[in-house]
């Protein structure tokens, strides 16, 4: 016979007792649930069609290009500056060479992303 455990109650349930756990599975989907949001007005959304409205145009407004940032409103949150004799070192002009030996130092197997291409593909064309 197969035995459950629920965290937090500290013992096992049987199949046989299925009412105690289905009651405790249930209660705890209803407590993973986003029961309200809080909309730009400060008003309370609810219903479950408002609460996907809500997201949906939550992520369209942060997600969208349309944005108008200048650098006077980036330039606020940052209190330095880079010397500018600072900022040849940081746009060095890199060579074809030393591409080629960064990629030759890499080892066969190793790939930049999972089930992608391995660095052996590209040693060898």
């Amino acid at each position: 016979m197969k035995l459950f455990t629920i965290k937090g109650f500290g013992f096992k349930l049987k199949r046989k007792n299925t009412k105690i756990f289905h009651r405790s599975l249930l209660h705890k989907q209803v407590r993973n649930m986003i029961h309200w949001l809080t909309d730009e007005t400060g008003s309370r959304v609810h219903d479950q069609q408002g609460l996907g409205q809500l997201v949906v145009c939550y992520f369209q407004g942060l997600l969208s290009a349309h944005s108008t940032i200048t650098i006077e409103d980036i330039s606020r949150y940052f209190s330095s500056k880079i010397a500018r004799d600072s900022v040849p070192l940081l746009e060095p002009h890199i060579t074809n060479d030393e591409i080629k030996e960064s990629l030759f130092s890499i080892l066969d197997d190793k790939a930049l992303i999972p089930y992608g291409y391995t660095s052996l593909l590209f040693k060898r064309n």
